[in-house]
């Protein structure tokens, strides 16, 4: 089975959007980028 090696998801704040997609994802966010 293939595996899903990273998504990108930009969102508006960090500090509420982390937790929320650790727990949805049920894994931990490894790496944060900013994009401007």
């Amino acid at each position: 089975m293939r595996k899903v090696e990273h998504i990108g998801i930009a969102v508006n704040k960090l500090e509420v959007s982390i937790p929320l997609f650790e727990k949805l994802l049920n894994t931990t966010c490894y790496k944060t980028e900013t994009v401007e």
